[in-house]
């Protein structure tokens, strides 16, 4: 039984020192965990509105410096210096994708407008009934949109530009006969002289 524990005492020496010498050659043992973590961030950062947003360039960018880091972790071999490289160059090109939330500022500026547009102008309020409806709907969608934030920026200024074209579309005319037919009766009974 002592010869046994003797050769798990040389072995676990040989094994110190094997490791001992690893490290003395490469001069540290090489962390993947950081560029592990941020490689698992690819979905959240793929569905992102902001990686939806991005500049094509800058998504195939990250895309490529993605795969970059992912082959690096294949890698049987692979420094520190290499994975801190690595690391870099998909935190940058992640922070260029990440820049581009999406911007609200006009719509809701618009459905503002919209709100005092509806109360007192007359473009408005003599549209024709079909006009009127194109613009509330197209408000209706600004507003869930708004209240959701869950769009891109094209779809943002898509919808922007569908609210200015149904703003411009309302005629303001379409109720005028009828505006100008509803004086009191005792005024259409008036004899003309």
């Amino acid at each position: 039984m002592s010869t046994f524990i003797v050769y798990i005492q040389v072995i676990d020496q040989a094994v110190a020192t094997l490791v001992k010498a690893r490290q003395a050659l490469n001069g540290k043992v090489t962390d993947l965990t950081a560029l592990s973590n941020e490689i698992l961030e690819e979905a959240n950062v793929i569905a992102s509105q902001s990686f939806t947003n991005a500049n094509p360039l800058n998504r195939e960018t990250y895309q490529n410096q993605l795969a970059v880091a992912k082959a690096l972790l294949q890698k049987a071999k692979v420094s520190q210096e290499e994975v801190e490289q690595a690391l870099a160059a998909l935190l940058t090109a992640k922070e260029h994708v990440l820049g581009h939330q999406t911007d609200y500022t006009a719509l809701r500026q618009m459905v503002t407008k919209a709100s005092v547009l509806k109360q007192t102008a007359a473009k408005y309020q003599m549209a024709s009934q079909s006009s009127k409806e194109a613009y509330d709907n197209l408000l209706t969608a600004a507003q869930n949109l708004l209240e959701t934030q869950g769009a891109t920026q094209a779809e943002v200024d898509a919808l922007l530009a569908q609210i200015k074209a149904a703003e411009k579309a309302l005629d303001g005319q379409g109720n005028l006969s009828s505006q100008e037919n509803t004086h009191s009766p005792q005024e259409q009974l008036l004899p003309e002289e």
